[in-house]
């Protein structure tokens, strides 16, 4: 889901995974599922509205 763009990583509760991270900033790169968004707003943000 993270590679796809229709999830986010979040670090705190996947420390261990570098891969996630990666496929992110891959993801962020090609404007590939929420990262299509101009100004997309993570979960933790949008929360706090």
């Amino acid at each position: 889901m993270i590679c796809s763009g229709a999830a986010w990583w979040y670090e705190y509760y996947a420390p261990d995974r570098p891969q996630f991270k990666q496929c992110q900033e891959e993801a962020q790169k090609n404007k590939r599922g929420l990262w299509a968004e101009e100004d997309p707003v993570a979960p933790w943000d949008w929360r706090r509205r």
